[in-house]
């Protein structure tokens, strides 16, 4: 477990790194289920320095660094920039709103086409390339059906290839900013497995089982024909749909993609999902160096085995944690 918790908030201006940890009030390190991006939320105190207001330091497009040091590990948890800055007259007090550079692919939409054929690992290359995003790619690779994309953000571009990817080869990924890179990785490399247990560190756990996910039924529907009938090439039905009803959805087969490919997948997305979503949130202290896709160590006593990091919110004013995990 950390021994100390000690952070540096290093904001650089004019060939100087300034400190303003001392200045900050409450602060949350975040990664989302379904985002790309980190995000650093601070609120601090406008301080004076050397008679400047932090106030007119510091604004939007700024670099920021965090640093942290738990006395196991010290190293830098977030680099970004400032997105937002909103200043309170009354409290005199700023918040700052920061992300990792991946938020330029949240915020970035394309036209892209790519044929029927080409794997993951191309189109990625591809896509990166084109908006010079440094990749570092050691996940699956598979052969990606045809992709027309028309006013598409690029991080749904990059997570549509990815959970194809995934439903091809049963393999989950993790996809994060570390070290001035896109990575992209099988999930749970992390080298440091933590440990959360009850009566050690752990201070809330949580079990939801839904079924706001629940598939039970998958038609496939060919081409539209020229009156615009749209026909039904196959019907697949979970073995839960008894049991849990009939929750339906509808996969379009292009041209490129054969009957026998289509029902395939459509399997492989029943076989996903035909059973309700069990969601685990845990409280604990702070480990400022755990993050979204890591692997972990759980004993709850009602559940344990390895567990991994589907969201994590560090709130590093007060030492702790809040994460969701799955198996």
């Amino acid at each position: 477990m950390p021994t100390r918790y000690q952070y540096e908030m290093i904001l650089p201006r004019r060939n100087y790194d300034y400190d303003v940890m001392g200045a900050v009030t409450k602060c949350t390190l975040s990664e989302k289920e379904g985002q790309l991006a980190q995000t650093l939320s601070f609120d601090a105190v406008n301080i004076v320095h050397s008679g400047t207001e932090l106030l007119s330091l510091f604004g939007p497009d700024n670099p920021v660094r965090l640093l942290a040091d738990d006395g196991e590990s010290s190293g830098e948890v977030f680099q970004g920039e400032i997105w937002n800055q909103t200043y309170n007259e009354e409290k005199k007090t700023i918040s700052y709103t920061c992300y990792d550079p991946l938020i330029y692919l949240q915020k970035s939409s394309d036209a892209l086409f790519f044929p029927a054929g080409r794997s993951t690992l191309s189109i990625l290359q591809e896509i990166c390339g084109k908006w010079d995003v440094p990749l570092d790619y050691s996940y699956e690779s598979a052969s990606m059906e045809k992709k027309a994309f028309s006013n598409t953000r690029l991080s749904d571009m990059i997570l549509e290839i990815l959970e194809d990817t995934k439903r091809k080869t049963g393999k989950p990924y993790q996809i994060r900013f570390q070290g001035g890179k896109l990575l992209i990785s099988g999930r749970g490399v992390n080298t440091t497995r933590y440990e959360l247990a009850i009566g050690k560190n752990l201070t809330s756990v949580q079990h939801t089982i839904s079924k706001e996910n629940l598939i039970t039924q998958i038609i496939i529907t060919g081409k539209a024909s020229e009156n615009g009938g749209v026909p039904v090439e196959a019907v697949l039905t979970a073995s839960t749909a008894g049991q849990r009803g009939t929750l339906q959805s509808v996969r379009s087969r292009s041209g490129d993609t054969s009957l026998a490919e289509a029902k395939k997948e459509a399997q492989e997305e029943l076989d996903e999902h035909k059973n309700p979503e069990h969601t685990y949130s845990l409280s604990a202290p702070d480990y400022p160096f755990l993050r979204k896709g890591d692997s972990i160590q759980v004993n709850t006593g009602s559940f344990s085995g390895v567990y991994y990091v589907k969201s994590i919110t560090h709130e590093l004013t007060s030492h702790t944690m809040n994460l969701e995990i799955e198996p």
